[in-house]
């Protein structure tokens, strides 16, 4: 599965490999024509593409529409992502049982020093990772909705998928 959130050429991402207990998540600032979208696309080839609708622009909606392997795309439902706060307790509700993987603990962490309580929704858009964790609580969301959390989230070995380390397709920060 990948996972997808975006506004204004910002995208968070995040895909699961079920077959490996691999969870990768990243970020990128993308071009008009969405060439970075497109060759994350291309590198991981995913089976299914889940967004939710507010989330995702036209232009992106039907570069993966085109894919040659034609994924399945599955909106979730209309609810609007919560505030950054907000995902961010809700991801470490997730984790609370477990112990939380470093990467995630770090991503966290990051967003959580330039984050503010009396921040306008668009100052928090330029969070450090913002994207990146909006994608990991949807991708939670989504699994927690197929009644799968419980056996992928504690099991799944994390990664941060920086698309300008393209030497490798995983990178633990």
């Amino acid at each position: 599965c990948f996972f997808i959130v975006e506004n204004e050429g910002s995208i968070g991402f995040s895909y699961i490999d079920t077959t490996t207990h691999e969870f990768f998540v990243g970020e990128v600032q993308d071009t008009p024509c969405k060439t970075h979208l497109r060759s994350i696309l291309l590198k991981v080839k995913p089976v299914e593409v889940v967004y939710k609708r507010e989330h995702i622009s036209k232009e992106s909606y039907n570069l993966i529409k085109s894919l040659y392997w034609k994924p399945q795309i599955s909106p979730m439902s209309s609810t609007t992502i919560p505030r950054l706060a907000e995902s961010i307790k809700l991801i470490k509700d997730y984790f609370a049982r477990f112990t939380t993987p470093e990467i995630v603990q770090r991503l966290i962490e990051n967003a959580e020093m330039d984050l503010r309580t009396d921040m306008l929704k668009s100052e928090e858009l330029k969070v450090p990772y913002y994207f990146a964790l909006q994608a990991l609580f949807i991708s939670m969301e989504y699994l927690d909705c197929l009644h799968l959390s419980d056996i992928v989230i504690p099991k799944a070995k994390y990664y941060l998928h920086d698309f300008n380390l393209e030497k490798d397709r995983k990178s633990v920060v």
